[in-house]
């Protein structure tokens, strides 16, 4: 009922439409992992995609969008689909998966071409030195820096950001999303979102800080 209501008004409407959300339905088996595929559901879904005359934008950075705490069920349920005119008047458009957090939907950044403003300065959180790994990396990146690269201060500078940016990916979310959980550790299961707890509060006193930041240069709007 909800896609032949929506058909209907991109059929009774002269406009650009984007249908975006939680759909609730995939498209097709890859798109889903643990539970039982319902063909008839992708099947009914997709005519009303090609019916509508919508686009289904592309997902970057991730697989799934949505999974349970147990790592056990995942799948892409949340999608931007837009109509022709949609593409042809806004070149570039994409759509991309942020990080996850302690979510079970994954957000989605949906923007056009990536206009380029030069380097973006490097900033430094102090929950970085609340981490046990983080001080060891920066010792051993140093003395790696020392042998790999030349002289050049900025360039050590900018072998140490690389590396620390890598430092910070979540390994966790790229593993659950490469299906590389096993599903006979639930005691790991649960020990990981212990850390993706501690994490969040890591992610949490950036914000505070932020925040700060904010006050000194702009003072209190109010």
């Amino acid at each position: 009922m909800l896609w032949n209501r929506l058909k209907q008004f991109t059929s009774e409407h002269d406009g650009h439409f984007m249908v975006f959300g939680d759909m609730n339905v995939s498209r097709d088996e890859s798109e889903r992992f643990g539970p039982a595929f319902k063909r008839d559901e992708d099947i009914t879904f997709n005519e009303f995609i090609m019916d509508a005359g919508l686009d289904d934008v592309c997902l970057g950075g991730r697989r799934f969008t949505w999974m349970n705490k147990a790592a056990t069920k995942m799948s892409r349920i949340d999608r931007m689909m837009i109509s022709a005119n949609v593409s042809n008047d806004f070149e570039g458009l994409s759509l991309v998966a942020l990080n996850r957090g302690c979510s079970d939907h994954t957000p989605l950044f949906f923007h056009n071409a990536k206009t380029n403003y030069g380097p973006l300065p490097f900033k430094f959180f102090n929950s970085w030195l609340k981490t046990q790994a983080f001080d060891a990396m920066i010792r051993d990146t140093v003395i790696e820096c020392s042998n790999e690269v030349n002289d050049s201060f900025h360039a050590k500078l900018k072998f140490i950001k690389s590396k620390i940016k890598n430092w910070r990916i979540l390994m966790l979310e790229l593993k659950i999303d490469d299906q590389a959980v096993c599903h006979d550790e639930p005691v790991n299961r649960r020990n990981r979102w212990q850390e993706l707890d501690k994490l969040q509060e890591l992610e949490d006193l950036d914000s505070m800080q932020k925040a700060r930041i904010k006050w000194d240069v702009e003072g209190d709007e109010n």
